[in-house]
């Protein structure tokens, strides 16, 4: 079900998704701290993600065997699929996602395009907590540990030339977590991952779709065209702070935004291999 490896060439938006996987090791957790997470992202239902497709990729997530899956936001892509959808399949098929220390989402900002109160409705429907600014105290081998989620940052529609506003809290977030436990933080978008505070060394976002296309010579077009909205050094990949304080995986995710068209960025889910270094 799964290819390691997929040609760079063509149209990749329907072809198997691959699974990709880091090793990331945390200087200030406990060396005796280790935990795997499952990264979905980027769903977007209805352009070229049929729900028969989204069960084989959800089948291929479980199968990774992580501690945790997270669920990255955008399961639709606007309103579009809440019009070609059946509003509880999706539901249904992410209900099957399973993993020893559970399943956890943050929404995106085509899910606040579309219908925010149905994608909420049928995330509990799911029985998937939604992480709006909030947070999970999770505990692994006696060990506990944070799994918090930040709300959209691009989640509220401004006019053209305004400073985008999102509802986004990190202050708020930072509230919710009451002691000195590790924290693993997942938002949709990773606009926001160089004013992270210390107390979140490792992010995991989507939204980028790693450009979506990546053409040879050429680069990411889209990403050029947007400088506004995509910051380059934060389009993909496992990403370091300026200040070596934080780290943070982008994923290019498995689905497609606007058109079901992907050249140089194949589809993927994704396995994190969390680390501490830090002597009890």
């Amino acid at each position: 079900m799964l290819t390691a490896h997929t040609r760079l060439t063509g149209n990749q938006a329907l072809q198997k998704v691959r699974a990709k996987s880091y090793t990331i090791t945390i200087p200030e957790w406990p060396e005796n701290f280790d935990l795997s997470i499952a990264l979905l992202s980027d769903i977007h239902i209805g352009v070229g993600m049929s729900l028969k497709r989204l069960n084989r990729i959800v089948h291929a997530v479980n199968d990774l065997n992580c501690d945790i899956i997270a669920v990255l936001g955008d399961m639709v892509d606007g309103a579009h699929a809440h019009r070609k959808t059946p509003k509880h399949d999706w539901a249904q098929t992410l209900s099957r996602l399973d993993a020893p220390f559970g399943v956890a989402a943050v929404p995106g900002n085509h899910d606040y395009k579309g219908d925010i109160d149905l994608v909420r409705t049928l995330f509990a429907e799911a029985n998937i907590p939604l992480l709006t600014n909030k947070a999970l105290k999770l505990q692994k081998d006696g060990k506990t540990f944070w799994l918090a989620g930040l709300d959209s940052q691009w989640g509220a529609p401004v006019p053209k030339g305004h400073i985008r506003k999102g509802h986004h809290d990190i202050d708020k977030l930072q509230l919710a977590i009451n002691d000195d436990a590790p924290v693993i933080l997942l938002m949709h978008e990773p606009d926001i991952f160089e004013e992270l505070p210390d107390r979140f060394p490792v992010a995991f976002a989507g939204h980028t779709h790693g450009g979506q296309i990546n053409l040879p010579f050429i680069g990411r077009p889209l990403v050029r065209a947007f400088p506004d909205h995509f910051r380059r050094d934060l389009v993909y990949g496992h990403i370091t702070s300026d200040d070596q304080k934080h780290q943070m995986v982008v994923t290019s995710g498995v689905g497609c935004s606007g058109i079901p068209l992907r050249w140089g960025v194949p589809p993927e889910i994704v396995r994190v291999n969390l680390k501490g270094a830090c002597p009890v």
